[in-house]
């Protein structure tokens, strides 16, 4: 079929590009709105070498797995590694236990098909999802009514984690952000924390 995914490169075609999000970390290809599946999310994502696929994380709303397609490079899970080469998959459970990514750290570049499956298919499009960012020490709550990250006792918007999504930094308590490096992530260079969420006296 003209256009369709070769597993090498992501086809320059209208409809792929409207489902495709290229950054310097790499190239994230959505398949889910071509499937129809109604309790499953999935895309292709293309980790450019030195980066990774995110940031460490895990799900409270559904299972993640990753199938590893093309290039080597290392599973973190928790506090433990792994190599993984084509043909590795992966499978997350929901749940703080497990956080996860690959890291493209190898020399090349590694990729992966990317399957969340919602342990509810009621919480497709809807989620409300609670993601543990272990190495940033936050809480991101998502959906609707959630759009918060914590660490600990403050609450600020969620839009600086999501535009500090490939840099490193551990959260302080105050909000503010210490610079640090993780694999994958170089650290990140905004000074300014980010603002607070007006509270009720």
């Amino acid at each position: 079929m003209d256009g369709a995914y070769d597993g090498d490169a992501i086809p320059d075609t209208p409809l792929w590009a409207q489902i495709t999000n290229t950054t310097a970390e790499g190239t994230e290809l959505y398949l889910a709105p071509m499937t129809g599946i109604g309790r499953a999310y999935l895309k292709i994502q293309e980790v450019a070498a030195g980066s990774a696929s995110t940031r460490l994380h895990s799900h409270r709303a559904h299972d993640e797995y990753y199938l590893i397609e093309k290039g080597t490079g290392t599973l973190r899970m928790g506090r433990h590694t792994a190599p993984v080469v084509p043909g590795t998959l992966v499978a997350k459970p929901a749940g703080p236990q497990f956080p996860t990514h690959i890291v493209a750290d190898q020399g090349e570049a590694v990729t992966l098909l990317n399957i969340e499956v919602y342990l509810d298919a009621r919480l497709w499009l809807g989620a409300c999802d609670l993601m543990a960012y272990p190495d940033d020490g936050e809480l991101l709550m998502v959906g609707p009514g959630w759009e918060n990250m914590v660490p600990k006792k403050a609450i600020q918007w969620a839009d600086d984690v999501f535009s500090h999504d490939f840099t490193g930094y551990a959260r302080q308590t105050d909000g503010t952000a210490v610079n640090a490096s993780f694999p994958g992530h170089p650290p990140r260079q905004e000074k300014d924390p980010p603002k607070k969420v007006p509270q009720d006296s």
